[in-house]
């Protein structure tokens, strides 16, 4: 059976039309929107996450087809709904993951079901599932169906996508940060927090108001972005979301009012 999902999934990869036969080959065909899968285990050989995901579709009681991708994970095509799919993943990870050693971690992503069950539709659902996985810290499962904000959205971005774009909007606020001891980061991050109430922003910051106006000011300044401006402020937003993991260009936390005699700028 895995020899056919292989086969499927191949034919898909290649645009093939009419996969009817190959999903009944593999056990699929009663399935009227099969559901997309993927995984993948950090740190291992090619080949163990096919076990993996297999192993813990069973718990679903479906018919599944299961098989390698080519970047060293697996996908799959079950006949279990997203949502009992998810559950089943969710379940069985534990498991799995405790037989794994050293680094080596398990994830998982759960696309949406496959409606019709065409070609396009197959494609599209795996398009789907790949981003979820994407976005699964590890050692967890991501559902597409869960993916309803602007920073679940972006966890699906690959990182050197992500952390380019918050560089190339915010660094010149970066690089004043480094030099000043003020945070135009930080106050960014606790504007846009507080639905752009200067008055907020100052309370949660510590800050008299006409110092907050005139951070904001230099923000403004620094990235050519004006946050009068809805667009704006969504692609300042979408930029702080996109701050790598550790570094100096991280926003950092709000903090109280600088001890007198800092220098303010």
């Amino acid at each position: 059976r895995r020899g056919h999902a292989a086969r499927l999934f191949e034919a898909l990869a290649q645009d093939a039309p009419g996969p009817a036969d190959a999903l009944a080959a593999c056990g699929l065909a009663d399935a009227a929107a099969p559901t997309a899968v993927t995984a993948r285990i950090d740190g291992a050989p090619a080949g163990w996450a096919c076990a993996a995901l297999a192993e813990a579709l069973h718990g679903t009681g479906e018919p599944f087809a299961a098989a390698p991708d080519r970047q060293g994970g697996a996908c799959a095509l079950t006949a279990a709904a997203p949502a009992e799919t998810t559950r089943a993943l969710r379940a069985a990870l534990p498991r799995l993951q405790s037989r794994l050693t050293g680094r080596r971690t398990l994830r998982a992503g759960v696309g949406p079901a496959a409606a019709g069950g065409g070609a396009d539709a197959l494609r599209g659902a795996l398009v789907q599932a790949a981003y979820a996985l994407e976005s699964a810290p590890a050692g967890t499962v991501a559902s597409s169906a869960e993916t309803d904000s602007l920073a679940a959205l972006l966890l699906g971005t690959p990182p050197e996508v992500r952390a380019a774009f918050h560089h190339r909007l915010l660094a010149p606020l970066a690089a004043h940060d480094r030099a000043n001891a003020v945070s135009l980061l930080g106050t960014l991050d606790a504007f846009l927090a507080h639905d752009c109430s200067w008055t907020r922003t100052a309370e949660a910051l510590h800050l008299h108001v006409n110092t907050v106006h005139y951070r904001l000011r230099r923000i403004e300044e620094l990235t050519g972005r004006s946050l009068a401006r809805l667009q704006d402020r969504l692609d300042l937003r979408a930029a702080l979301l996109c701050a790598p993991a550790a570094g100096p260009d991280r926003a950092p936390a709000a903090r109280p009012r600088a001890a007198a005699g800092a220098r303010r700028r």
